[in-house]
This record gives structure tokens, sequence and C-alpha cells, in this order.
């Protein structure tokens, strides 16, 4: 009862009841019909009945269960008849439209609340019948009949009123349905906050679990309407951010339709879109569109980097009765505003700010990644909202949770067919259920932006056309099934960038010398390598060079020389990232203008508000390397002599010929090995040479089409000869084996719950999750020892790629002190190191 109170008050009293409504085609759910939803989630677990689950017996295929024993009775097996007498299921029945089958699919969706669908075809775990009958004082057949009989009791409602609309029968409000059963499971099995164990059954104990429900929706933010009845809009900009005066992008997004269920928001970097998206927010939050937001980012890194800037400007949003915590929704970090968990037995958190049980009750989401999406602020990876959109478990939670939020996605770019196939699917999955969602992006390409709006109704416009597109804009699908588009105007922070050729991939002494020669003419560097091992080579050249002048021209962490990548523990990360903005931040202390050099990778183009005088970069896709130029002169101060314009050398293989990386090889120097597709290397090259001056943001468009435009890159391949036009159909077919796996790993919710292609195998979870970027192992330790930069390691997250040869280690083992700071550990036959340089594998003799 306590679990069938939490879905009634949250499809009765919640934007998540509308949004399943919208699943059903429905505004909204009628009184009767929400009731009898709360009948059939009721009903979750009434697989307990079985005698084998209550006496915990053990058959040959394993411990007996509550889910598994109501296969053969859903799947229509002879002989349990008794099941449906017991229950009176042809009043059941009659909220079904004539011919229907809606009333049997949900019930399906509602056994199927721990997270996967029950398998009704899989005969291989299937448990003899014995189980259902009566052993000793259980009679699981009365036990069902009484059920049968509460249900009348407790949901009058659902038996009373025989002239209410039929129960919708869309396979996408079963999935909505089971997604919402699965966190009222959640919420209604919470013994230490919500619902006390009653061991006695008392006929009269649905009323208190409806109060208790209530209480529990709003205690974790899941009811927001007393926070939204002292909600005061904001005026203006200033009400919320550290500026008045709003720039063209900012403006534009104040005067949107306030109805788009889609919007795209290009513009250049630097230009204030995180800002722009929060206000948008505000405007969608204060006219009841949705209670809550999703921030979505690449990579851990960018959504660690971002959440105390959103946390700061979401506390000005609200009052402080009522405010909101951000949560970081980054597997193996726990935190919550500004406080910090730490992960004890029992899936107990032990918070380092000590709250009371109202501020421990609202941090519920925040204390399992399966529920981060419950969370009414988050910023996180977009993973974690793509698994929303995936056959793997709890999806459908995911996807109920996200439902009355708005997804907002940065950094949108054209690079990986696998997961443009699966945004699209969670983008169309969140609008079906009523979710609005922004898409930000400095570098979209038209063939990505026509298909996120259009999909196949519209044909990609060709390479002139998607030039002379305005920009920066703001687009969204029109009510006539086109696109509108607004154009933005300029933000009055024109860049003109100098850019040229470093030809030293291979080189990273020569990387840092050039690096070197500039700090000491005062500059502040950005050295951006595109793998991790690329980054250390460089590290290590750039120490060997400083000398003497090390203290002065590198960066530290404290008194240690480091720099930065996304290998590092989750409390080093967090002390890198605000050292970084520290030295290259628009808050560097007054007179902290001597030359500096830090080295990084991809996380040095994502979130970090940072301005250099020099970017030395490896060459990357046009749109990836418009992202990194985007930290030249991003903030407005004195230069140094020599770099009043802003400089951008991009480092390229010495010979001048990417061919010889157009098949994967291990020496691919960040380039083959990480950018598959070698065709928009050479294209950027390309317009680097012939282009030496660009100017930001006028040249975004032509820059971004002419590297990455399908007409573009076609004639680019026929110039080069036949090895390239062996690597453009080698990257077709990839491209469509990519996205026929990511299609067939996709949840399809207008597939029947009862269709067999509703099947979640445990067996591929593991490999979707790590294509989606998705979290590796996490080593944790017990003690926990020292890091490199002071402070202990309790938790270092393991990349997935690197500890695929230790898929049975769960800890780490012969964990040792490094002489130089940090540690080593051996997990499974792997042996790593952590240290000031991050973690790595132990296999060259500098790292022994």
């Amino acid at each position: 009862m306590d679990v069938a109170a939490c879905f009634e008050a949250l499809a009765g009293g919640s934007m998540l009841g509308t949004a399943l409504a919208r699943l059903g085609g429905l505004a909204r759910l009628t009184p009767a019909q929400a009731s009898r939803l709360a009948c059939l989630a009721f009903l979750h677990d009434v697989g307990k009945a079985n005698a084998g689950f209550q006496l915990q017996e053990q058959w040959p295929g394993g411990k007996v269960g509550h889910v598994g024993p109501l296969a053969p009775i859903l799947g229509g097996d002879r002989g349990h008849e008794w099941f449906w007498d017991a229950l009176q299921f042809e009043e059941f029945l009659t909220w079904d439209a004539v011919g229907g089958r809606a009333v049997s699919c949900l019930l399906l969706a509602s056994f199927s609340h721990h997270g996967t669908p029950l398998d009704l075809f899989d005969t291989g775990k299937a448990i003899p019948e014995a189980v259902w009958e009566p052993r000793g004082n259980i009679d699981p057949r009365a036990a069902v009949a009484e059920l049968g009989a509460l249900c009348r009791r407790w949901f009058p409602r659902a038996f009373s009123d025989d002239t209410d609309p039929p129960l919708p029968d869309a396979p996408a409000f079963q999935h909505g349905f089971a997604g919402l059963c699965i966190l009222a499971d959640w919420l209604g099995s919470d013994t230490r906050f919500f619902f006390p164990h009653v061991a006695d059954l008392d006929l009269e104990y649905a009323a208190t679990a409806r109060a208790q429900a209530r209480d529990a929706i709003a205690a974790v933010g899941l009811d927001v309407a007393a926070q939204r009845g002292a909600f005061s809009a904001p005026s203006g900009y200033a009400d919320l951010f550290e500026f008045a005066s709003p720039n063209a992008i900012q403006r534009a997004v104040a005067d949107l339709p306030i109805e788009a269920p889609l919007v795209i928001l290009e513009s250049e970097t630097g230009s204030g879109k995180t800002e722009a998206a929060l206000w948008h927010f505000a405007r969608l939050y204060a006219a009841g569109r949705v209670d809550g937001l999703y921030f979505a980012l690449p990579t851990r890194s960018a959504a660690v980097q971002l959440h105390d800037r959103l946390g700061k400007m979401v506390a000005r949003m609200f009052p402080v009765e009522s405010r909101p915590e951000t949560l970081l929704a980054v597997p193996g970090y726990l935190w919550a505003g500004e406080a910090k968990g730490t992960p004890l037995p029992g899936f107990e958190v032990l918070w380092d700010d000590a709250p009371d049980a109202s501020l421990r009750a609202r941090r519920w989401a925040a204390e399992n990644g399966k529920r981060y999406l419950a969370a009414q602020i988050a910023v996180g990876t977009v993973d974690q909202a793509m698994l929303a959109a995936m056959a793997v478990k709890h999806a459908h939670l995911r996807a109920a949770c996200l439902s009355r939020s708005l997804l907002v996605i940065d950094e949108v770019h054209a690079s990986d067919v696998y997961m443009r196939t699966i945004l699209k699917h969670l983008i169309e999955g969140h609008r079906a259920a009523g979710g609005p969602a922004l898409l930000l992006s400095a570098t979209l390409g038209a063939a990505l932006r026509h298909d996120l709006l259009l999909g196949r109704r519209a044909a990609v416009p060709d390479l002139a056309t998607a030039e002379d597109a305005p920009y920066p804009a703001l687009s969204w699908p029109s009510d006539a099934g086109g696109g509108d588009a607004m154009a933005c105007g300029d933000n009055g922070r024109p860049k003109a960038v100098a850019v040229s050729i470093l030809p030293a991939l291979g080189d990273p002494e020569r990387i840092a010398a050039e690096a070197i020669a500039a700090a000491r003419a005062g500059a502040r560097v950005l050295v951006v390598r595109n793998t991790v091992d690329d980054a250390i080579a460089a590290q290590r050249a750039l120490e060997i060079q400083a000398g003497s002048e090390a203290n002065r021209l590198l960066f530290r962490l404290g008194d240690v020389p480091t720099l930065h990548h996304g290998r590092f523990a989750p409390g080093d990360r967090k002390k890198l990232d605000r050292a970084v903005e520290a030295r290259f931040g628009k808050h560097r202390r007054d007179g902290d203008t001597a030359g500096l050099v830090l080295i990084g990778t991809q996380t040095l183009e994502q979130s970090l508000d940072i301005d250099a005088d020099l970017l030395i970069t490896d060459l990357c896709p046009i749109d990836v390397l418009l992202q990194r130029i985007g930290r030249l002169h991003r903030h407005d101060r004195p230069r140094p002599a020599g770099f009043e314009t802003p400089r951008g050398r991009i480092v390229v293989p010495e010979d001048r010929d990417l061919a010889r990386h157009l098949v994967k090889r291990k020496d691919g120097a960040g380039l083959g090995t990480v950018y598959e597709d070698v065709l928009m290397l050479e294209a950027a090259w390309r317009l680097i040479e012939a282009r030496p001056h660009w100017n930001i943001p006028t040249d975004n468009r032509l820059l971004v089409e002419r590297g990455t435009h399908p007409e573009a890159l076609a004639s680019l391949k026929n110039s080069l000869g036949q090895s390239w036009i062996d690597h453009w159909e080698t990257l077709i077919g990839q491209q469509i084996e990519h996205q026929r796996f990511a299609k067939s790993n996709l949840l399809h919710r207008d597939v029947s719950f009862t269709n067999k292609k509703i099947k979640f195998p445990p067996e591929e979870e593991e490999r979707i999750r790590t294509r989606l970027g998705d979290e590796g192992p996490r080593a944790e330790f017990d003690p926990a020892p020292k890091g490199p930069f002071g402070g202990t390691v309790p938790v270092l997250p393991l990349p997935a790629h690197l500890t695929r040869a230790a898929r049975e280690a769960t800890a780490p083992e012969d964990v040792t002190p490094l002489p130089g700071g940090g540690f080593a550990f051996a997990w499974g036959p792997l042996k790593f190191r952590y240290d000031r340089l991050g973690l790595r594998l132990k296999e060259t003799a500098a790292d022994v």
C-alpha cells in the first residue's frame, strides 16, 4: 500500500502524472484512472505470496523470487485460472476499451518494477508450480484473494465509476507506467525516512499510507507546488547573474515561444549559452511547464567543472527556504550542493555537513546513481540521460524522472553516429512525454541540426545553403512540420584568431619548447593533446626544458607540478579545476600576470571558464578545434607583447601526410586512434592552411560546414585518391554498423510490454554502458591511501577501456606508497599507479 500510495500521489498530484497522461494521448488522468493505475501498482508484489519465496527455498534455477513465478501466470499457461479468479480480475478488465488488452499489459509493467521487463517467453528459468500450493500455514491462493479484496477496499473509486474513459492502450503509456511504478517502489520501500515497517495488517492503513506518501514526494522534491507558490519569476538577467545587460543570444532566448518543445541554440564558445539556458529554465518553471532541470555534458570532467557554477546560479533563483541543492550526477561522486558524501555499507551515505532529517531526505536522489534524474536540479553526464533511452536496467525509471525536467544538452557535436542515434531517440521520447529540450552548440553542422529538428522529413540543405544559414541562431520545429529559425545578431565580442601549423605531432620536446618560449614572454599557454599518454609525454618534456624556471612557468597544484585530464580522483579533480580557474580564469588574483603553461586533454575545452594568450593543440575535427579556440582571449584583460592577437598553433604530423593514419595503429598519436574520420582531420588541416586568419563568430558557420558537411567531405575524398575513397567507404560501413548497434540497444516504447522484442539482455548492458562512456569499475580503498596533492583517495574511478582485462576484479590489492607521492596498486592482473600525472598503467620504465 505504501508503493501504491506513492504512485497515486505522483500520478494525481505531480508533473510526472501529467507526463504519463500525455504518453496515453490524454491531457490529464481522471481521478478514476489514477485510482485504477494505483490499484495495478498495488499488485506489484503479489508474487511474494508464493510459498517458495516466503520460505526462501532454493530450486535448480536458484532462489525462488517473487517476479519470475508470475511469468507462467501472465503467459497464459493452463492451471492458473485460480489466480485470476482470486483477484476477481473480470472487474479489472472492464477498465479496458472494447477488445483492448491495456490492463494485462499494465499489470505486466507493474510486475516489472525491479527495472527490467518480466520476460514471459523465458522458459529456462521456469519455477515449478508447487510454489503456488499451500505449505503449512502459508496459503498463496488465500493471500492473492486477500490482496484482491484489499484492492476494492482501498481503491473503491477504481471499481465504482463505469462511465470513466478506459485506460489508454498505447505502448508508450505502458512504458511510462512502468517507470512511475519503479519510482513509487523505491519511495514506498524507504523505511528510513518515510514508511516505518508495519508488522500487522491494519484495514484502515490506506489513509496513513496516503498521508505519508504525500509527505514523501514533497520531502524529496518531486512535488514542488509549495516551492512554486513562493517563487518570484526573475524580471531580468541581473536577478540571476553577475551582469545586467544580456547579449544578443540571451535576449533572443528570452523571446522564445515558451511552448517550443525542442530548441537548438548555436553561438560561439564563451558567449553565455549556460546563462541563456538557465534563463530558459526560469521562464518554463515560472509558467508551470517544468519542475526541474537536467544539464547534460559530454564528459564527467565537464560536469564536475559546471557543478559549482550552476549551483551558484540556481541559488540566486530560489528563496533560501525552498532552494534546491544542485546534484552532481556523475558516478563515483556523491555531491549535493556543497556537501560531499561517503558511501557506507547497506546503501547508507555519510554526508560531511551532518544534515538534519529534512535535508537528508532532499538528497534522496543523490544517494543512488539510478535515482540521479529524480533530482530537481542536476548537472551530469549526457550518458545518464541517454540510459533512459536504452534497453538497460532502470531505463523506465530514468525516463519517468526526466519527463518533468528541461533537458539541456551542452556541446552537441556531429562526430559520433552511435551517440547521435541515441540522442535522437532520447529527445523523441522526452518530447512525447511533454518534456522540453534545449541543445547548445558552438559548432553544429547543418546535417545534424536538420536531423535533430526534422528527422527524415527534410533533406539536408546543400553546402552553399548551409553556409548562408544565420549564426548565432535559435531554431525549433514549427507547427507546420518544418523548422523555424531566429537570427540572434552579434554578441558584441568578435575575435580575430591567427592559426598556423606546428609539425610536431610525434615530438613533445618541440611542443614543450614553443610553450616555454611563449611563457617566458609572459603568455598564458594552453597545450591540448588528444590523448592522456601524449599529454603526459608533453608534461615530462616541459618539466625537463623548464629546468630551474619550472616553479615559475609550470602550472602547479600547491607546490606539485601537474597537468589536467580526466583520470584523477574526484577530490583531486575538484582541486585541479579550482587551481586552473584561479590561474587561467576570469577572477585570477590581481597582479597574477606572469607567463604560465598548462598541459591537458579535451577536459580543457569543456565548461572551464578559462582564458589563454596562446593555444597549442593537436589536430582535431573543425568543430572540436573551434571549441578549443574558444579558450583564447575569452576574457577582457591586458595581453603580453606579441600576443595582442589570439594565436592557435595546430600540431600535425611532421610529414604532411595523414594517409598513414587511415588505418588505426598504436602509434597514431591521437589522430586515427581518437578520431576515426581522418577525412575530417584532413578537411580541418586544409582550412587552416587556406585561411590563416579566422574571424569568430563570423566565420564559424563557414568553417564548420566546410569541415563537416557531407557534400564538402565527399568532394575532398574524391580529390585525394583511391585510399581516401576506400577510407570513406569504410567509414560509411562503420557508421551503418554503429547505427545498427545503437538501434538494437534502444528501448522501443512503441512496442507493447507483451512483445518479445522488449528484452534487456543482461550480457549486453556492460557493453552498452562502456560504449556510452558510462562508468567503469570503482576502486575503493580502505584505508584510503594518501594522494599526490595531500589528503587521501578513498575512491578512484577506473576507465572501462583500461580494465577490460580485469573484468573479475572487485577490489584493489597491493596498495603501495610511491616515493614522489601517490600510490601504486593492482586491479586483478593489471598494475596501476596514481600520482601527480594521474592514473595510468605501469607499462614503461619511467612508471616502475
